[in-house]
């Protein structure tokens, strides 16, 4: 990822950050501790401040709930901070990104937890997995992902999102992808002219959650 710096200024001065507090959401969201203590050392000091102003604008969330204390492996990018970085941050290079990882990211609720984490996480890891999905699969298309993870959701939902799959896990996790097999049923029904139960309706509705 770069900074675009043509614009950076005054992208900052409308989100009311400074550039310390960009590069610490930049070195949370990519788990750069080393870059911010040097930058912190080096060229100039961050204060906690700058820490509480991103938590406080809910850009980070400090996870530490025992004391004030803001430790770096205890933060946590939200969805905010994430959408944050994605717009004033530019891809290094088109064939390392997909254009289109929002749209299948934004159909995880928001607010939802199984097994203790929010299903709606780590938007870069949705990224590198579908791309490595898309490798690995080239016979499916987006639209053939989009609509399997709708369907996936669909059902997730009339089950109360019990035992439902983060965003980057269903794709693939220990080498399993739920994703696919979805993918399947959705071209099977498709190729045979079924109707996928409950597709039309999640499509036209999109999935909200709550």
């Amino acid at each position: 990822m770069l900074i675009d710096l043509a614009n950076i200024g005054d992208k900052l001065a409308q989100y009311n950050l400074s550039f310390n507090q960009l590069l610490i959401l930049y070195c949370v969201s990519y788990n750069k501790k080393s870059t911010l203590e040097e930058y912190s050392s080096k060229v100039q000091t961050l204060s906690k401040e700058d820490f509480m102003n991103l938590i406080g604008n809910c850009y980070l969330l400090n996870k530490n709930t025992t004391d004030t204390s803001i430790y770096f492996s205890q933060l946590e990018v939200t969805n905010d901070g994430q959408k944050l970085l994605n717009d004033l941050l530019v891809q290094r290079s088109k064939s390392n990104s997909l254009p289109w990882v929002l749209e299948y990211y934004e159909l995880f609720p928001k607010g939802i937890k199984s097994g203790g984490y929010y299903i709606k996480t780590d938007l870069k890891g949705c990224e590198k997995k579908l791309l490595d999905f898309l490798k690995k699969n080239p016979n499916f298309s987006k639209e053939n992902i989009l609509d399997a993870t709708k369907l996936y959701l669909l059902e997730m939902k009339q089950r109360g999102y019990h035992m439902c799959k983060l965003a980057p896990y269903f794709i693939e996790k220990d080498g399993i992808s739920m994703l696919a097999g979805y993918c399947e049923q959705v071209v099977n029904k498709t190729d045979s002219g079924q109707k996928t139960v409950g597709l039309s309706e999640i499509i036209t509705n999109r999935v909200e959650g709550i």
